[in-house]
């Protein structure tokens, strides 16, 4: 579930009620990609809402360190997700301490935008960091995932693909 909170990125969408509801129909493990200022204030909730792997953001984080841990600590998955503008260095310190990086390939906060060329050579060069450091971290991209975008994302080393509306639900 894509969490925006309205000011981290420009748009509104889903709440823990919603996921509430969504884990309440079904057996799938939810997933949050929280999108949101000051994501600490929310952890236990979307947990204790049925969500097992919860993504923040670098950028979204004073104490991303504590809060991949906290995230870890309340028993779900964690991860840290990335802007495209934002080097890849923000990450380094806290590669070893979470399960996935989310590689956004656009802008968060709206469907439809073309995926950022730069992304591609960004998921190259996380996927080597990860195979040096011999992390087990998955790549999760996020943004314009259409199979031809996929496929070259797989190739340099993404494993785990997020479809929005806009690549499930194409015109035509």
């Amino acid at each position: 579930f894509d969490i925006m909170d309205g000011t981290f990125v420009p748009n509104f969408t889903l709440g823990i009620d919603f996921v509430k509801m969504a884990r309440s129909c079904t057996a799938l493990p939810c997933d949050a990609h929280l999108m949101i200022q000051r994501p600490e204030r929310y952890i236990d909730r979307f947990v204790e809402a049925g969500c097992k792997t919860i993504s923040v953001h670098v950028e979204a984080c004073t104490h991303a360190h504590r809060v991949v841990n906290q995230i870890r600590d309340a028993g779900a998955s964690p991860g840290i997700a990335i802007n495209p503008a934002t080097p890849l260095s923000k990450l380094e310190y806290l590669l070893p301490s979470v399960d996935r990086i989310l590689v956004m390939t656009v802008d968060p906060g709206y469907a439809g935008q073309k995926i950022i060329p730069s992304s591609f050579d960004r998921v190259r060069i996380l996927r080597e960091n990860l195979d040096y450091m011999e992390s087990r971290a998955v790549i999760q991209v996020d943004g314009n995932i259409d199979v031809p975008n996929a496929a070259r994302l797989g190739r340099l080393g993404a494993t785990n693909f997020v479809l929005g509306t806009s690549s499930i639900f194409k015109d035509g």
